[in-house]
């Protein structure tokens, strides 16, 4: 009887197989490295810095979104979400630090602008105020408090 050598059992087609598959399992090794941080980023426990107030004194909701740039500028995990600033309120808004576009929108005005959040310590006292007055104007972001020369809608007490 003759000895035919399997054709499956190449020596050569196992040594191929080896090389690709260390290299899927780098590659799959990197990018669960470089997306851990960024999956716990909004669902931390910890204390979120308030990096946007917007003081609604109108007597109407307004909505507030922001876009923030992702992964090395890119669209890719970037940041993005939207929320309403309910009328005769203050809201607090957490963003992602480095470049972050937000636009208020209510019935009567809108106003998009960039805002730069800083990092480390600077934060915590780094904050873009926007005002919408009783008229429904939006003002232009300050980073003080908001103090006289904003009245609150009589429809607010």
């Amino acid at each position: 009887m003759l000895d035919r050598p399997d054709a499956s059992k190449k020596p050569g087609r196992r040594l191929l197989v080896i090389p690709f598959a260390l290299l899927g399992v780098v590659v799959a090794l990197l990018i669960a490295i470089a997306a851990v941080p960024l999956a716990a980023w909004p669902s931390c426990g910890c204390t979120s810095p308030t990096d946007l107030v917007v003081a609604n004194y109108a007597h109407e909701d307004a909505s507030v979104s922001w876009q923030g740039a992702g992964l090395f500028g890119t669209p890719i995990l970037d940041v993005s979400g939207s929320q309403t600033a309910p009328a005769c309120t203050i809201s607090l808004f957490t963003l992602r630090q480095g470049s972050v576009d937000v636009s208020i929108r209510d019935p009567s005005d809108a106003l998009s602008v960039q805002l730069n959040v800083p990092r480390g310590a600077g934060r915590s006292v780094h904050k873009a105020i926007i005002v919408i007055g009783a008229d429904g104007q939006i003002a232009e972001p300050a980073h003080q408090s908001p103090t006289v020369g904003f009245p609150e809608d009589p429809l607010c007490d």
